[in-house]
């Protein structure tokens, strides 16, 4: 009962401003109301997994190593903030699998296939971005970030780019899961963030110059947008981790602008923390 206790009150904080992204204040307020009426919705009811982004500021546990031995309370609660956060994980799921279930009885989250997915579209975007070739991910990036990559994309410098994914130093791991309710109370679609631990390489040659190889280590967290009743996935931005002063309660959108904000600086997958 705590786990879906703090569940629904990140559902309300991180939904609100998706749902005024997609609908009016009243409508926002009629389907949180009514979040147990889970019915499968029909496609005309429901937007595609691509037209959402991160729509908040994620919170993203705080790596061991990286507590401050020097700021003992703020490092006591990012650890209770780390376990506080596997708990609202596993309330969402409890709820959305709740929810999915008051349509079909028989439903299961397919959770090791949506992470293969979400794998291969890691993969492939930054395989197609380095090839200048964004096309063929169009169905595999929402909207913001197939924007900032095609943004981006302009940057890069005249000749030969080949990235490689040399191997993962660890199994991707599921950091965050969150349920987006439809219109209707229905589950419109999941959001789960992955944290990737990752050896990679960069070839590239520019025009009339030498080929230059790079290879480092690099951490990520990569959020995936899924569709429950297709399996579909799509790449919806990226996080970072977050710091000691960061609260795990300050997830809150104010409002549409704010909302869209987010979706578009949480897109540039290539950013900088």
């Amino acid at each position: 009962m705590l786990a879906t206790g703090f569940a629904m009150s990140r559902t309300t904080r991180v939904g609100l401003g998706l749902a005024l992204t997609l609908r009016s204040n009243k409508s926002a307020n009629r389907f949180y109301a009514t979040g147990a009426e889970a019915n499968k919705p029909s496609n005309s009811q429901r937007i595609g997994i691509q037209q959402v982004g991160i729509p908040y500021e994620p919170y993203i546990p705080i790596s061991y190593k990286n507590l401050s031995a020097s700021k003992v309370k703020p490092s006591i609660y990012a650890v209770w903030a780390r376990l506080k956060l596997w708990a609202m994980n596993w309330g969402q799921v409890y709820k959305f699998r709740s929810d999915m279930k008051s349509a079909d009885k028989k439903y299961k989250p397919n959770f090791i296939l949506w992470k293969n997915k979400a794998i291969e579209a890691y993969v492939d975007v930054n395989t197609r971005f380095a090839q200048k070739n964004l096309k063929p991910i169009t169905q595999i990036t929402c909207k913001y970030v197939f924007d900032c990559l095609a943004q981006r994309q302009k940057g890069l410098p005249l000749g030969n780019i080949k990235w490689e994914l040399v191997n993962f130093n660890s199994k991707p791991k599921l950091v965050s899961f969150n349920a987006f309710p439809n219109h209707d109370g229905s589950p419109l679609m999941c959001q789960i963030i992955y944290k990737f631990d990752t050896k990679q390489r960069w070839i590239m040659k520019p025009t009339g110059g030498d080929v230059k190889e790079t290879t480092r280590d690099v951490v990520e967290y990569w959020a995936f947008n899924i569709d429950p009743y297709t399996d579909a996935v799509c790449v919806a931005g990226s996080c970072f981790e977050s710091n000691l002063e960061k609260s795990l309660e300050g997830q809150v959108v104010a409002n549409q602008q704010e909302t869209v904000r987010w979706m578009k600086r949480n897109a540039d997958v290539f950013r900088s923390s």
